[in-house]
């Protein structure tokens, strides 16, 4: 029995790179990943994050990042089952040394929604697409995301700030930008 559980153990672990482990939890599942994650300056990266199992309310997507990056406007798509739908975030704020995209989805992007009482529901997996632009010179940087869940009880222009974004990192993607 003892060896059993040896060689066991090592099958469960969590590994790998956490630009594409599945954080998260109440909310949605979601993973995020850079292409390139090395650029030169005036250069762009995609950034891609995967979300998997929204939440009925709907979810609030975080995306913070270096300002030494600069969003591409006109490059968000939200693509389920094969189809994009284009997006420009509801917030693209700079704070300090770093800058935030948020966007608010609704559940109903991501599929229809079952009669079922949970509030968590297996849906469509969703990709939200964006572009990053580099500005200027920073080594070892990250994209970082938080999802949380879009109260419906609360306007979406009241439910994020700079002064308090509420920012915990489910999952984050390494970038760099070269001179």
């Amino acid at each position: 029995m003892r060896w059993f559980i040896c060689i066991l153990l090592p099958l469960i672990g969590c590994g790998g790179d956490s630009s594409s482990s599945f954080g998260g939890g109440g909310a949605a599942l979601v993973a995020v990943t850079t292409d390139p994650s090395k650029i030169d300056i005036q250069d762009r990266t995609s950034v891609k994050i995967t979300l998997k199992e929204v939440n009925r309310s709907g979810i609030v997507v975080k995306i913070r990042f270096s300002n030494k990056l600069e969003y591409a406007p006109g490059t968000t798509f939200l693509r389920v089952s094969g189809e994009d739908r284009a997006l420009e975030p509801d917030f693209n704020l700079r704070d300090g040394n770093r800058r935030y995209l948020v966007y608010f989805l609704r559940r109903s992007f991501f599929g229809e929604i079952p009669d079922e009482e949970d509030l968590i529901t297996k849906s469509e997996e969703g990709e939200l697409r964006l572009e990053l632009t580099g500005r200027e010179r920073v080594q070892n940087s990250l994209v970082e995301v938080d999802v949380d869940v879009d109260d419906p009880l609360i306007a979406n222009d009241q439910e994020f700030s700079l002064e308090n974004p509420g920012f915990q990192t489910e999952a984050e993607a390494s970038i760099s930008v070269a001179s």
